[in-house]
Formats: C-alpha cells, structure tokens, sequence
C-alpha cells in the first residue's frame, strides 16, 4: 500500500495548492462544466430559455465524489484494494492526462475566450475551437472521465469502481449532449459547423481528424 499512500499524499497536497492557486469561492458544481458561456437574461440575449442540468447530472457529481481518487472509501477504510503496481501505473497514466483537461480551461479560456476582467474563467464571450478544444469540444468532460471513472479503477483494483464507473461515464456523457443543445441554443449555426468538425468527447477521433487536417 506503500504507493497508494504516496499517492493519497501528492492528490492532497496538488488539491491544496490549486486551491490556493486558484482562490476560487465556492461555486456550484454545474459551472465547472466546459465551454460554460454565461447566459445573458432572456430579453437581452433573444435565446430561448433552456435548462441545462438535470437531477442526473448531480447524480454523476454524487458518483465523481465516491470515485474520485482522494478516495473517501480507501482512506475511511471501508473497502482495502490490493495494489497492483502495473494496474497501479496505468491509472496514474489516466490521472495525470485526466487533470491536465481538468484544469487547462481555468487557463486557456482566460487567454482565448474573451473572459471580462473580474470574472472566472467559465463566464466566455465567445466559443473556444482552438488549443485543446479543436481536438474535443468537452475537454473537461473528457478530463473528469480519464482522472476519476477510468483511473480510480486501476489505482484501487476493486469491483465496486467498476461498477459505479460505468453509470458514471454514461451520466458524463448526457451531460454533454444537454450542453450541446444549450450552446446551439446560445450560438446557433456557428456552434452547429464546430460540431461537424470536432468530436464531443472521443480523445483519439479528434487527434486523427487533426492530423489529417494538417496533412492536406
């Protein structure tokens, strides 16, 4: 259990240090969500009212907390994983590539999103194609299934991961599909072209269609 420790160790002090970097107040869980644009009120912005989360997303957020991998069930000793350092390497694998999507729209969308002085980085003007989100529209999605519902899995090599997982990645996946019909709501045909060309969430489509685009 002795990289399972160090690893409790790392996500605490990372989860620390993001927070002070951060400083972010509380918000609520729905506007962590990727390509979140601030909705104007009804009469100024002419778009027609739409609700964009549903009772299932908080079921996911109850999912993402129970397998999240600063996880409550291993440090409460409820459930004790073996280790299994292959499995164990592998889901550090998918962690680090699921925290780098996690946390690079905090960044990318203050630089190309047209984010007013003041505001967090979700409160876009505009929709971001490029950077990341020219390979998947949902980076964050993406992100949040690699670092919790696929790694926590392989870093504590038990059943019960399995099984609250893939409930978890398909809630993730409807909460893309009510974020696309928001923003086509928000943005019409100009969101409608983005998603010709980028996929929601298929991390391997969206390198392949890049490169192709490259090599023409």
């Amino acid at each position: 259990m002795q990289a399972h420790s160090c690893f409790i160790k790392i996500l605490s002090a990372l989860v620390t240090l993001s927070q002070s970097l951060l400083a972010i107040p509380h918000t609520p869980p729905h506007r962590f969500l990727p390509n979140f644009v601030e909705e104007k009120p009804k009469e100024e912005s002419g778009v027609k009212r739409t609700v964009r989360h549903h009772f299932l997303d908080y079921v996911a957020y109850l999912l993402m907390i129970i397998c999240f991998p600063l996880n409550p069930l291993v440090l409460l000793n409820i459930i004790e994983p073996k280790e299994i350092r292959p499995m164990f390497y592998i889901g550090a694998f998918f962690w680090f590539v699921g925290m780098v999507l996690v946390i690079y729209p905090f960044f990318y969308f203050k630089l190309k999103g047209d984010v007013a002085r003041g505001k967090a980085y979700v409160h876009t003007g505009k929709i971001v194609t490029t950077g990341l989100y020219s390979v998947v529209r949902h980076v964050q999605y993406t992100g949040g299934i690699l670092s919790i519902f696929l790694a926590t899995p392989f870093l504590y090599p038990h059943w019960i991961f399995v099984v609250l997982g893939i409930p978890g990645i398909w809630l993730t996946w409807l909460g893309t599909k009510r974020e696309d019909a928001y923003l086509i709501n928000k943005f019409g045909d100009e969101y409608r072209e983005y998603m010709a060309k980028v996929p929601s969430m298929n991390l391997l489509t969206g390198i392949c269609r890049k490169i192709k685009c490259r090599s023409e």
